[in-house]
């Protein structure tokens, strides 16, 4: 990955523009990685564009990002999402055709299923 990421002396990062652009609800917080990196994860897994899920990789990594979705059982994603996010970060088949099951049958998660 060619972007460079600068930290603060606090050891903070900025968010890139195509990030921030993610976190819209939030107005003129200024919201940075890590300390708001729960939000930043939901957000991009969610509704990340290609380059913001670059930067999530680049930033956090495939061990976070697996931990963060099992500590969260799916995470409350749709079933193509959890497939996809299954695929990039390597989710246990088990663990993610449980939480497939599961998004299914909720309501919202029904809703996205064609």
């Amino acid at each position: 990955m060619s972007e460079q990421i600068e930290k603060s002396n606090s050891g903070s990062i900025p968010l890139p523009d195509h990030v921030r652009a993610l976190m819209w609800e939030y107005g003129d917080i200024a919201m940075r990685w890590p300390e708001d990196s729960d939000t930043i994860i939901r957000k991009i897994l969610d509704a990340g564009n290609w380059d913001s899920i670059r930067w999530l990789i680049a930033t956090a990594g495939h061990e976070t990002l697996r931990k963060w979705i099992s500590d969260r059982q799916g995470a409350g994603l749709d079933p193509k999402k959890l497939r996809f996010w299954q695929t990039i970060v390597d989710i246990p088949s088990a663990a993610a055709d449980d939480w497939v099951r599961l998004a299914k049958l909720n309501p919202w998660g029904r809703r996205m299923i064609r």
